[in-house]
């Protein structure tokens, strides 16, 4: 096994305030990079998609360690601090949303000590011919074409991409080399 850690994050959900749409298409997955003040890594969220009570938002790993064969519930104190922070945020820079959120809910995540996904040949001698992806449960699926990608380039022996490697959108789309930001 590699070392991995289990977390309890927190998504918060926020309706809309009138009758502006904030599903996909209007409404991008978007990544403030701003100061949460509960970790380093900013916030995340999702447009509203059919069923969803609101606008998932949430701070971006920021729960607990915890054993998810005992995983608390909603009554973390971890809990209330990231729908308190969600709040400001939502207050702050979404004005067509409510800032009372409507549902609040926990998940699984699984990280690697880096936050990479474990992509690659299996390490033992032998089993040359089998690929592991993992190192990312409950949020993988946001990257799965990626990691999809990235796995078929592998297992075809194509040249592998990385998106660090293009961090100029355009550059990426017309295959340009361009020198990382500084």
């Amino acid at each position: 096994g590699w070392p991995a850690r289990v977390s309890m994050e927190t998504v918060v959900y926020y309706p809309p305030r009138d009758a502006v749409d904030h599903g996909p298409g209007p409404l991008p997955v978007f990544i403030p990079w701003l100061d949460n003040g509960l970790g380093p890594f900013g916030y995340y969220g999702l447009p509203q998609v059919d069923g969803a009570p609101g606008v998932k938002v949430s701070a971006h790993y920021c729960g607990p360690t915890i054993d998810p064969d005992q995983r608390p519930g909603l009554e973390h104190p971890q809990v209330s601090q990231v729908v308190e922070s969600t709040r400001r945020l939502v207050s702050d820079l979404m004005p067509h949303l409510r800032p009372d959120p409507v549902h609040a809910e926990t998940c699984l995540y699984t990280t690697t000590p880096d936050h990479d996904f474990v992509l690659g040949r299996h390490p033992t001698p032998g089993w040359h011919n089998v690929f592991i992806a993992g190192g990312g449960s409950g949020h993988a699926f946001k990257f799965g074409p990626a990691i999809g990608d990235m796995m078929a380039r592998l297992v075809l022996g194509l040249p592998a991409w990385n998106p660090r490697d293009d961090p100029d959108p355009a550059a990426a789309a017309e295959g340009e080399e361009q020198a990382a930001p500084p």
